[in-house]
């Protein structure tokens, strides 16, 4: 059965969610997700949430922000759908895996509540509302269309490019990062160039991602206009508490803002130590390029399976920088300010 969140549904809502976070980060301390929960709470209790019960007991929640699905958790697995192959990863079903199923606990960030349960889009938020209830009363909610372009009328996925490190990416980096500046102000502690973009000669998909750090979250919320007047699309948390993601370019992305509050140490850290890791280690960069580039000639439509692919490679990649970063010298945030660009 499938009915609006009500206030005895909150505790099992916020169990399940921690439990997803925890099994879908594995890499992440738990005390991360633990420290996030009031606030995740107070936003459940503010949202339009729906909670699939069973026998008596809620299994799944998933609700609406604005024209999007956001946070998609399931307790246990759900039935295979149409005999398509399941996976971990709900976060990243697409046209090439119409109902992935998660067999472990999971999280799904933002999907196009318009497409889900894939008939197409619009409709309308009642319209929306309808598709929820019928995907999670049927265990398919899963089932979407990520955006892409059109053709034929049928929009088509995403092409997965890997190219060969570009030395005009750092100069890309900073030309937006005056852009980002101007529009945060005296709220932006740092401005960093992370990813793959970041490390010299270390193939990537062409796509820069920026971590502003600030002092107040709210008043990047209020900035949104100026990000929108430069072609940014702003997805607020987008799965991930205490951050703001925004991305750039449609169909062919360039840009990817993730902001981060200046309290927030253990988010910035890992991003910058990962960076770092891959730069001063040559043969790790090497071997995560070769195996991104493999990855990207075998799943060239499938960012499902681009994504698995990568998964066990990262998450030793991050443990393997993390313990670098406390075992040696390395000064990250907020030591590492001055090697890039302050608030000036």
């Amino acid at each position: 059965m499938v009915r609006n969140m009500e206030a005895r549904d909150l505790k099992r809502v916020m169990e399940i969610w921690l439990a997803g976070n925890r099994e879908a980060h594995s890499f992440v301390p738990a005390t991360y997700w633990e420290a996030n929960a009031p606030m995740v709470e107070e936003q459940l209790q503010q949202a339009e949430v729906f909670v699939c019960e069973r026998d008596g007991v809620v299994q799944g929640f998933a609700g609406l922000q604005g024209d999007y699905l956001a946070g998609i958790f399931v307790a246990r697995p759900l039935p295979r759908h149409r005999k398509t192959a399941a996976g971990p990863h709900p976060a990243r079903a697409s046209v090439h895996h119409p109902a992935r199923i998660p067999e472990k606990p999971g999280r799904c960030g933002l999907l196009p509540a318009g497409r889900v349960h894939g008939h197409g889009g619009g409709g309308g938020r009642r319209h929306r509302r309808d598709r929820i209830h019928h995907g999670l009363a049927k265990g398919c909610l899963l089932q979407c269309v990520t955006h892409g372009k059109k053709r034929g009328g049928k929009r088509m996925p995403q092409h997965i490019v890997v190219s060969p490190y570009s030395p005009d990416w750092p100069a890309m980096f900073e030309k937006e990062a005056q852009c980002i500046h101007k529009i945060l102000g005296a709220n932006c502690v740092a401005l960093y160039h992370i990813g793959s973009t970041a490390v010299p000669g270390l193939p990537a998909k062409p796509i820069i991602d920026i971590m502003p750090v600030v002092l107040d979250l709210g008043q990047v919320d209020a900035a949104r206009p100026g990000f929108e007047q430069i072609g940014y699309e702003y997805l607020g948390e987008f799965g991930i508490p205490g951050r703001r993601y925004l991305r750039k370019g449609g169909d062919e992305r360039t840009h990817q803002i993730h902001v981060f509050a200046q309290s927030d140490t253990g988010a910035i850290q890992r991003h910058l130590a990962v960076r770092d890791y891959l730069r001063a280690h040559p043969e790790k960069a090497r071997q995560y390029g070769a195996l991104k580039q493999a990855l990207a000639e075998k799943f060239p439509y499938d960012i499902d399976g681009y994504c698995d692919g990568k998964e066990a490679f990262m998450k030793e990649l991050e443990g393997a920088a993390l313990d670098w970063a406390k075992g040696t010298q390395w000064q990250g945030f907020p030591a590492a300010l001055p090697k890039e660009r302050e608030n000036r």
